[in-house]
């Protein structure tokens, strides 16, 4: 008896200081992101939105995909009370983002078990896309931790079925976030339909007429919230919103949930399609398992986790354009990411727990047998401890910095600069505008110049090229992409890169990539000793 209190204080000890290993992990490397200066996007937002006031933001003439409205609000609060600081404009959605992680994590272990909730607490922390977009100017981490609490509510609800109080407050609760989900990020409607569809199944009698008073709840606050830009955004999405095109993307969709989690752990750093293809079917066969174990365990918890993701996906790969197109974009599937990293852990934490007990049997009986599943258990032990490390290679270098005019400033006072030119990848207007207002203010008493590089194709980005190997101290503001020429191959030789560190360490690199320059910002330390432009 003493030995086995001894064995689970001693295991709950080591579950608590993990979890808060992971905890620290998670908070240090999404703000050690936040100091960067803003890419093109963000710049967006805040110029043409934050910086203009919170009736351009709520009450704009325009629906702009750039202003997620309500984490666009707690950012403007940030500004008026700290000024412009990439730091605290970034600050809610990183709170948003953890928070939602941490919800998450309390809510597995309290309903599956403590292994189901660490791992995924671990792959959650791990997880490159939640370190990369949480920790931007946009509303990805309310999208994260409005996800979380659409689920817990709508698990809530279906539990409290039987009690008209609790019932009643749990989906006014769910229809409120789900009201602030979409008017935060539109194609969270898609999720909102599939859990009011789910719910409507599971509930009978009168319970479904309040479900679906709490709908037209929603949708009746959503059109409030929205009518300064219906007008535009029935403009934007004219393109195809409502279409019905039953073939457009739906393989492409149904394979979204092994994709993406093979694009946080492996697929930056293995090429090979063969190894892609079995971790493809292995992530595919870990999430079958794991909402078959998960059923075993909690059902409408299981079915929750799996049917409302699975139908976003179904409707957004029938919907053509642009729900269709941007529901398919990784980071506008972000509210999707926290229930197939859950699914996943779950058939991980199960398959191993299984093999454990197989091992713990056969102690005592078959000596091959006893090999045999010890065997098993490293194996599986191996696999996960794989998974994990490829997502520390991977959570490190998750970042590409993108148009950010703060590294573009430093890179021009640490080399003394007073003349250079600035060259625009295609894009729109407001970027071009947006960085003129930033260097006009920043860098008030330098020259310079903008350049657009134009669409119209390889003579033309040859012929910038060329400058920017004939000219000293030119660097380029946005990413100098080049995939729109095919068969193409650039060669960049002895330019320095702002690495995006406050330091101003600046690396002097050799940079060759097939079919576009991920470069971000290029400037010289004099002349450039040579450059190819190939075809």
């Amino acid at each position: 008896m003493f030995v086995r209190l001894s064995r689970t204080i001693w295991q709950d000890k080591l579950f608590y200081f993990i979890s808060f290993l992971t905890l620290t992990y998670t908070i240090v490397t999404r703000i050690d992101k936040i100091n960067s200066g803003l890419w093109n996007d963000e710049s967006n937002n805040y110029f043409s939105f934050i910086k203009k006031g919170l009736l351009q933001i709520v009450w704009s003439d325009r629906f702009s995909p750039a202003n997620h409205i309500l984490n666009s609000i707690f950012a403007w609060i940030s500004y008026k009370i700290f000024g412009f600081s990439e730091v605290m404009l970034r600050m809610p959605s990183l709170i948003a983002g953890i928070l939602a992680s941490i919800l998450f994590f309390f809510f597995l272990k309290s309903k599956l078990g403590k292994l189901e909730a660490l791992l995924f607490f671990v792959f959650a922390a791990l997880c490159s896309e939640h370190i990369k977009i949480v920790s931007q100017l946009r509303g990805y981490g309310l999208c994260y931790l409005f996800s979380v609490i659409a689920l817990i509510m709508a698990y809530r609800a279906i539990g409290d079925r039987e009690n008209s109080a609790r019932f009643r407050k749990s989906i006014l609760i769910f229809s409120i976030v789900n009201f602030l989900a979409i008017y935060n990020f539109i194609p969270f409607v898609l999720l909102s339909c599939s859990f009011y569809l789910v719910l409507f199944f599971y509930l009978k009698g009168f319970r479904r007429i309040e479900l679906s008073i709490s709908a037209i709840l929603s949708i009746a606050l959503c059109g409030i919230a929205y009518i300064p830009a219906i007008s535009s955004l029935s403009n934007s999405y004219s393109s195809g919103f409502g279409q019905i095109v039953p073939k457009l993307h739906l393989l492409s969709f149904l394979s979204i949930p092994p994709r993406k989690i093979i694009s946080f752990y492996i697929a930056q750093n293995i090429k090979s399609t063969a190894i892609l293809s079995f971790y493809f079917l292995l992530c595919s066969i870990v999430l079958i398992l794991g909402y078959y174990f998960a059923r075993k365990k909690d059902e409408n918890l299981a079915n929750l986790l799996v049917i409302p993701p699975s139908l976003t996906l179904l409707m957004g790969g029938v919907l053509k354009a642009p729900l269709g197109s941007a529901i398919s974009h990784p980071r506008y599937t972000c509210f999707l990411t926290f229930y197939y990293l859950a699914v996943f852990s779950i058939g991980l934490a199960y398959f191993f727990t299984l093999i454990y007990q197989k091992v713990q049997a056969s102690r005592n009986g078959n000596e091959a047998i006893f090999q045999k599943n010890i065997y098993l258990f490293f194996g599986v032990t191996a696999l996960c401890t794989i998974l994990i490390f490829q997502g520390f290679l991977i959570s490190d270098k998750v970042f590409i910095i993108r148009g950010h005019y703060k590294e573009a400033t430093q890179a021009i006072e640490a080399f003394n600069i007073k003349k250079y030119k600035i060259f625009f990848n295609p894009s729109p207007n407001w970027a071009k505008n947006d960085a003129e207002v930033y260097f006009s203010e920043k860098l008030p008493n330098i020259q310079y110049k903008m350049h657009s590089i134009a669409k119209d194709g390889k003579a033309k980005a040859c012929q910038i090229l060329q400058e920017m190997n004939e000219i000293t101290n030119t660097f380029v503001v946005e990413d100098l992409r080049l995939e729109y020429i095919p068969n193409s191959t650039y060669k960049v030789k002895d330019y320095a890169i702002v690495t995006g560190s406050d330091r101003q360490e600046f690396k002097v690199i050799s940079w060759q990539e097939k079919n576009r320059l991920l470069g971000v910002y290029f400037f010289q330390r004099g002349q450039v000793s040579s450059m190819d432009c190939e075809g």
